[in-house]
């Protein structure tokens, strides 16, 4: 019973923790999806700018009003996901699909995200001010194409730390399903011990003494050990077998 018992909570924990673990594991690819649109994101931003500096400077103002308003949303879109990669919430993926994405797993990752934040607000600066110059400020133009690889840097740094925690998430279920592998082993192994010594052995004894009543030695005594049925079981055959022996006696007189 307590064999079965164990079984049962080995079953539970194995449940429990892999059912934590796909969650993760689920989580970790929306984690993975958004933070590689990031990366793209940040050659978006300065393809999008440079797009609007080239189209000022030939006073194209209606196709420069278009790229300005798509500059501004890749711009909003980046910070925005990159604040919920940081610290939890909602996120968008399409018109129609809304996820919940955890906060950063780690601290390390955390720490990551916060030096590609740091990088963004000066990059950020610079292109709020080519905007405000109505794309004319050239040197804060050359800032933002400058410092973008840097950006791009500090971002893949992050994914990279976000890759290695999925893995580490993988390699975790593995170990669990080994381990649970290696103590069901245990607990049966366990369990057909207890069977035997339990139920086999006191049954072998069971026929070894019947077969001896059978050919008139009465002598022979049971061992009262094992399950408490087998045991009660065994008290009353002694108990038969002192009886029937001291009736033998009675007769002999």
């Amino acid at each position: 019973m307590r064999s079965f018992i164990a079984f049962l909570c080995l079953l539970t924990a194995i449940l429990i923790s892999t059912n934590i673990i796909i969650k993760q594991q689920k989580d970790d690819g929306l984690i993975l999806n958004i933070s590689g649109i990031q990366r793209m994101l940040t050659q978006k931003m300065v393809k999008e700018g440079l797009i609007c500096f080239n189209l000022a400077s030939r006073n194209r103002h209606d196709e420069l009003k278009i790229w300005q308003d798509q500059l501004l949303e890749t711009m909003h879109i980046f910070e925005s996901t990159l604040y919920t990669l940081k610290n939890g919430g909602e996120i968008t993926l399409s018109s129609n699909q809304v996820r919940q994405c955890p906060p950063a797993a780690t601290q390390q990752i955390s720490d990551q995200i916060e030096k590609v934040f740091l990088v963004w607000v000066s990059i950020k600066n610079n292109i709020d001010k080519v905007i405000y110059s109505k794309f004319s400020d050239i040197d804060a133009m050359n800032y933002v194409v400058n410092n973008n690889m840097e950006l791009l840097d500090e971002m893949d740094k992050a994914v990279l730390l976000m890759q290695y925690n999925a893995e580490q998430n993988v390699k975790l279920m593995s170990q669990i399903q080994s381990f649970a592998v290696a103590a069901g082993v245990v607990i049966v192994i366990f369990s057909m011990f207890m069977i035997k010594l339990n139920i086999v052995d006191p049954i072998k004894d069971f026929i070894d003494v019947a077969e001896s009543m059978s050919m008139g030695r009465l002598h022979s005594e049971l061992r009262t050990s094992g399950l408490k049925e087998i045991v009660e079981l065994s008290q009353s055959i002694n108990r038969l077998r002192i009886s029937t022996i001291k009736m033998m006696q009675m007769l002999n007189r």
